[in-house]
Parts: C-alpha cells; sequence; structure tokens
C-alpha cells in the first residue's frame, strides 16, 4: 500500500485503512513483546515481590496497556503526514503515554 499508491489516490477511506492496519499491527507486535518480557522474567527472576506482582498480572491489563502504547506510532505518523516532528511534539506525545500508562497501573 505504501508503495503503490498515494494518499490522494487511494481517497480517506485508504487513508483510514492504512492508519487502522498500522494500529492493528503495532498492537500485535507490543502485545507479542509485553508478554515476551513478561515470560522471561517470570523465568530469570528469583522469588519476591517483583516475580509475585509480575504472576498477578492478568492478559487484559496486558492488553490495555498494548492499546496506549500501540497508539503512540500512529500519533506520531499521523502529525508527520501534516507536517514536521520537533522535539517537542516527541516530548508531548511520551508524556501521554506515560499519563495513560499511569493511569492504567491506578484503575486497572
Amino acid at each position: 500500500m505504501l508503495t503503490m499508491t498515494r494518499p490522494g489516490e487511494v481517497g480517506p477511506f485508504g487513508v483510514l485503512a492504512f492508519f487502522v492496519l498500522l494500529y492493528l499491527s503495532a498492537g500485535s507486535i507490543i502485545y507479542m513483546l509485553l508478554t515476551g518480557i513478561i515470560y522471561v522474567l517470570m523465568r530469570v527472576l528469583p522469588p519476591g515481590s517483583l516475580r509475585l506482582w509480575l504472576e498477578n498480572v492478568s492478559h487484559t491489563k496486558v492488553y490495555y496497556y498494548t492499546t496506549v502504547l500501540a497508539l503512540a506510532p500512529v500519533v506520531l505518523l499521523g502529525m508527520a503526514s501534516v507536517g514536521s516532528i520537533g522535539g517537542l511534539d516527541i516530548v508531548l506525545v511520551v508524556l501521554f503515554e506515560i499519563l495513560a500508562c499511569f493511569y492504567i497501573s491506578r484503575r486497572f
């Protein structure tokens, strides 16, 4: 899709489809990474408070983190498509991600 067409050729639904597919693929990759990291840490860490916390992390909570973290590449690409991305823009997106992850950690 990226090499065969231009955004003007596919129209608004093509652009929307691209961003949805980017979100889904980023979400899939992040979910696999987070579950892999949890699995490795469960095998490596000695019994203790951190390992006990990791044992209690549900797949639903990992999914919530994934939905928030997968939004960052979509937001950055959307910002790049309408203008240039500066350092302040990246800092604001990272701050948004940190606040959203903090909210998830406190809420769920």
